[in-house]
């Protein structure tokens, strides 16, 4: 009953809200073109509330997961067994509440794990 009320809430919320949707679009659209321009692997992400960036390794992951959050940016590794061996990934969950320049400052401390300085290329389209 409790994770069913949850649902309805949350469902009555949205017919209230509608443009919480829309947001979460346009954030999620920002997060992997500004993720593309950097050169960063997606994987087949197509800007829904879950971008990937893929790390191919698993202590990378977990270690940048933790510097990451030591940073003020909350994003999980997902490693072995949860993905095959060798994809692993840094996974970020995005919501209609973040904002284009939240996501932007959170390449900052990626980049910088990264060690890639160089500006995005962004496409003319963006």
């Amino acid at each position: 009953p409790a994770n069913a009320a949850a649902a309805l809430a949350a469902l009555d919320i949205l017919d209230r809200e509608p443009e919480r949707v829309q947001r979460l679009r346009q954030v999620s659209r920002h997060m992997l073109e500004t993720a593309r321009a950097y050169g960063l692997d997606t994987a087949t992400a197509m800007g829904h509330a879950i971008i990937p960036i893929m790390l191919y390794d698993d202590a990378k992951a977990a270690r940048f997961s933790n510097a990451m959050v030591q940073r003020g940016v909350n994003v999980l590794p997902v490693i072995y067994p949860a993905v095959p061996a060798k994809k692993s990934r840094l996974r970020f969950f995005l919501s209609a509440d973040h904002t284009p320049e939240m996501i932007d400052q959170s390449f900052e401390p990626l980049l910088e794990l990264l060690k890639i300085k160089k500006q995005p290329v962004l496409s003319s389209a963006a």
